[in-house]
């Protein structure tokens, strides 16, 4: 069964983090959709803005663009008044979504009780630990995003290597990972 991710805005604020949520659900066959909130997109370019003031509004509208054009659905209403057990009510928003959008998992970078500290129907995940479950889960299409990812990186000047990419996007357990995978890679036949 098609798992449903929610994916928080903190997530899509990393280049990084967006580009395997997309490349590892594109290469999984249905094993996760993605999908998000107008907030979420909203928060992630508002916080990008905040972090690179004197970027040129290209950088952002081409952000927008590439969650726009890669999820699966935008998440435009959700309810007002549900029971909240979160610690962070910043975050009520996201444990609405979760809950109007049939959330399996909310990918974010928050502490999950920000969200919820009673039972829920969905899993607040890291992007760490819900990469290496795709991981473990779809190997062969794991391998297939770290080549394809190792091959688009490769041929860029002064990109840093895959695994330290994910490193600083706070992803270590995957990273190590990613760099086992390209060493593998590095070594098979022709």
């Amino acid at each position: 069964m098609t798992q449903r991710v929610l994916v928080d805005a903190n997530t899509f604020f990393s280049r990084t983090l967006t580009d395997w949520v997309f490349l590892l659900r594109n290469h999984t066959g249905g094993m996760y959709m993605a999908f998000t909130t107008e907030d979420a997109i909203s928060e992630a370019i508002s916080s990008y803005r905040n972090k690179r003031p004197l970027v040129a509004g290209a950088v952002t509208a081409n952000r927008v663009k590439l969650i726009r054009e890669n999820v699966d659905e935008i998440l435009e209403d959700f309810p007002a008044g549900l029971s909240f057990t979160g610690t962070d009510q910043g975050d009520y928003h996201l444990h609405a979504a979760a809950h109007s959008g049939r959330a399996d998992f909310i990918l974010t970078s928050n502490d999950p009780e920000d969200i919820a500290t009673g039972d829920e129907p969905y899993e607040v995940i890291h992007p760490d630990a819900f990469f290496t479950l795709v991981a473990n889960s779809a190997p062969s299409a794991f391998l297939a995003v770290v080549d394809r990812q190792a091959q688009y990186w490769g041929r860029k000047v002064n990109s840093l290597p895959l695994d330290e990419a994910l490193r600083r996007a706070g992803c270590p357990d995957f990273a190590r990972r990613v760099g086992q995978a390209v060493q593998v890679l590095a070594h098979r036949p022709g």
